[in-house]
């Protein structure tokens, strides 16, 4: 899987996802943590990647471009698009037994890695940028320990 499940299977243990009754559950919450890092970053990295590298491999200019939106608009679907992971990741969780423990560790880890990849953009800088289109990313580079914010 991609690196956000991988780091939260790491970070919760990853014999635990076997261990919990509701594994299937969990596993279609994992999807939804791995859905929602992706759409973040393509929504973090579209100023680098397409006005820098000018790389089209990402959802909110395919979004932009199959659809015939602007930019704006596409903005507005992948972060709505964003939120419904949250929200079905909420749905599933609460089908989840909530006396096991492991599971609701497991729920936790995502919960924090959701806040967490937010937050770790926020402060690291590493897709700020004066000019980006998404307004909460213009802002000053932070003096975060570098090796936090790796720059690709």
């Amino acid at each position: 899987k991609d690196s956000a499940a991988g780091m939260c299977v790491h970070m919760a243990g990853a014999t635990a996802y076997n261990q919990c009754e509701d594994v299937e559950i969990l596993k279609r919450c994992l999807d939804q943590v791995s859905l929602h890092a992706a759409l973040l970053n393509d929504i973090f990295s579209y100023e680098k990647q397409i006005y820098r590298e000018k790389d089209r491999f990402n959802y909110v200019c395919a979004v932009e471009e199959l659809r015939h939106l602007s930019f704006d608009q596409a903005a507005h679907l992948t972060v709505e698009r964003a939120n419904e992971c949250l929200a079905e990741h909420d749905r599933l969780s609460a089908l989840v037994d909530p006396d096991d423990v492991d599971a609701q560790h497991i729920l936790d880890t995502h919960r924090r890695w959701f806040s967490g990849h937010v937050a770790w953009v926020k402060e690291c800088g590493r897709y700020s940028s004066k000019t980006s289109p998404f307004v909460f990313l213009r802002t000053v580079k932070s003096t975060m320990d570098s090796s936090l914010c790796p720059e690709d």
